[in-house]
């Protein structure tokens, strides 16, 4: 099956997959969480907090406030009426 035939959530856990498998010391994921359900966003979450014990870096765009309780996050910039919170 090509990719491109698969569903919208399925190319999205696909391309995450891809991209993790890459083997880098740091990701740039921006909205990893778009189009998931509750369900996979948890598998998503419990990943990433796995990856960052084992050193990787992860800097994450999203607008879920339920993926950023999810996921431990050290340090947390929010982009507020215009200005850069820290």
């Amino acid at each position: 099956m090509h990719p491109m035939d698969l569903p919208l959530v399925m190319r999205r856990r696909l391309s995450i997959a891809a991209t993790l498998a890459q083997d880098r010391p740091f990701y740039i994921l921006d909205e990893p969480n778009l189009l998931l359900d509750n369900e996979n966003i948890n598998v998503l979450s419990k990943l990433l907090s796995s990856l960052v014990k084992c050193g990787k870096t992860f800097i994450l765009i999203t607008h879920s406030e339920i993926f950023k309780t999810l996921f431990s996050i050290k340090e947390n910039l929010s982009l507020h009426n215009g200005y850069l919170k820290y």
